[in-house]
């Protein structure tokens, strides 16, 4: 981790941040009545570790980004089978004005849950994260 730049790696984690909360908005508006509790807790989790890794940003305490990578694998994986569960149009709109929400979706969820036992390799696939 010591050969990555800090602020580099937490420009990248703020721009995951951020979009899984965008993606968290987007995918409530589509998830069926019933899960509408479960949904609001994970909606609150994701702000939680989004507030706890700009504090350990700012403390420079780097293993704040071990726990974000833990904690948003297990998120990301909870809320796809929360939205195909719930048949979200999110995730199931044919290719038409929603494709590129749908293919950031993809992309960033690609990203978060890379799996690798090189943690160089896993810091690589988030700083080559890419907005579209």
């Amino acid at each position: 981790m010591n050969n990555y730049r800090v602020n580099k790696l937490t420009e990248k984690l703020i721009e995951l941040t951020e979009d899984n909360i965008l993606i968290w908005e987007r995918i409530t508006h589509d998830i069926l009545h019933e899960n509408k509790y479960r949904v609001t807790f994970f909606r609150e989790l994701y702000e939680g570790y989004a507030m706890d890794f700009k504090m350990s940003y700012y403390a420079n305490f780097e293993n704040g980004f071990l726990y974000i990578f833990l904690i948003t694998n297990k998120l990301s994986e909870d809320f796809f089978t929360l939205a195909i569960q719930s048949n979200s149009k999110a995730l199931l709109t044919p290719l038409n004005k929603e494709s590129d929400f749908q293919t950031n979706l993809i992309m960033l969820h690609e990203t978060i849950v890379k799996k690798s036992e090189n943690v160089e390799s896993f810091l690589t696939s988030i700083l080559n994260y890419q907005r579209r």
